[in-house]
């Protein structure tokens, strides 16, 4: 497996941690960018809390940071997509099934079994040239 590092050794990784709601998105941002005057791209595990964070962008005036990422497939995130052309928006799908293999992988440890050490499950990404394949109106997120 390939690392960061290895990608890119001289690159500057800065990890904060938040809770999953465009509130904390927003409001941990606003530190973030008050703390950091240079921000390139920032991953978010959330589309929610992308959100937040890329209003808090908005709301300072910067311009440095390129591309920010979510993961989970909320509708609204999808839609800002088009709109964002200073800003690319992505997001990254994944299946609620995951959940449920984690929590086996779990099971199986606790009964003392040998599972794989690292399981790579692909996901979708989805952005501004493919969203519109992922908008559904039925979809409760």
């Amino acid at each position: 497996m390939t690392t960061l590092a290895e990608i890119a050794p001289n690159m500057e990784v800065v990890s904060y941690a938040t809770k999953f709601t465009r509130e904390d998105g927003l409001k941990d941002m606003a530190d973030i960018l008050t703390s950091n005057p240079q921000i390139d791209a920032v991953y978010s595990m959330d589309d929610e809390t992308s959100i937040g964070a890329l209003q808090a962008i908005k709301e300072a005036n910067r311009t440095d940071i390129k591309v920010i990422t979510g993961g989970g497939g909320m509708q609204e995130y999808f839609k800002m997509m088009p709109e964002n052309t200073d800003i690319w928006i992505q997001s990254a799908l994944y299946s609620p099934a995951m959940v449920r293999d984690a929590v086996d992988m779990a099971v199986s440890i606790l009964k003392g079994e040998t599972v794989e050490p690292v399981v790579v499950l692909p996901t979708t990404i989805v952005d501004r040239d493919n969203y519109t394949e992922f908008l559904d109106a039925n979809s409760p997120y």
